[in-house]
């Protein structure tokens, strides 16, 4: 089975849904427990990130079949709702798994005359100039990595997408992008759509 393939399984009875995900090889599951819950520890290439393991589900990795989890899903009226966590989880693993063995990344583009990102690697502090009379400094978390390939450019990586997307918002709540003049900071690929100042 591929990396990218998944299969799912529920038995006829309501009772055990079961998940089937690629093998991967390359990856490291532990369990262990951390104030009462079930916390599932993957380590990939990329470094290690956590997962928690809600009630009722069992999770389990073999060399020759890759990961696979169930969890029971009682047919009554909770049982949409454990349909939803059952998705939910599949989605944060593949999530967790791809932070893992891939990492996640998010562009900004700086737009304005004078603006500039320069990064202090060592002090794990971005400074911006965007404009204003002083320069701004945004630190950063160390599962985080920043690198500025030129000064109108900032890359963000890491494992955790919602943390990799929270920083990038953060960072472009600085300077948004403004329609009259086109200036600010931008993601990847996003357009603006110009507007006219106001004519005397």
């Amino acid at each position: 089975m591929s990396d990218h393939l998944m299969k799912i399984w529920t038995t006829k009875s309501g009772g055990w849904s079961f998940c089937q995900m690629g093998n991967y090889p390359h990856i490291q599951m532990t369990s262990q427990k951390q104030g009462g819950k079930n916390i599932i520890v993957l380590e990939g290439p990329r470094g290690k990130s956590e997962l928690f393991l809600p009630q009722g589900f069992t999770l389990r990795q073999k060399k020759e079949k890759g990961i696979s989890f169930r969890y029971y899903a009682s047919r009554g009226s909770g049982a949409k709702h454990q349909k939803k966590l059952f998705l939910t989880f599949i989605s944060l693993l593949k999530q967790k798994i791809k932070g893992i063995t891939q990492s996640f990344t998010c562009q900004l583009q700086l737009v304005g005359v004078g603006y500039r990102a320069i990064i202090h690697s060592q002090k794990r502090i971005l400074e911006l100039r965007l404009g204003y009379s002083h320069s701004i400094e945004v630190p950063y978390e160390e599962d985080l990595y920043i690198l500025c390939p030129n000064q109108r450019t900032i890359i963000i990586k890491g494992l955790d997408l919602p943390k990799v997307t929270q920083k990038a918002a953060a960072i472009r709540g600085w300077r948004m992008p403004e329609p009259y003049k086109g200036k600010g900071i931008f993601y990847k690929g996003e357009s603006l759509q110009r507007k006219e100042g106001k004519k005397n």
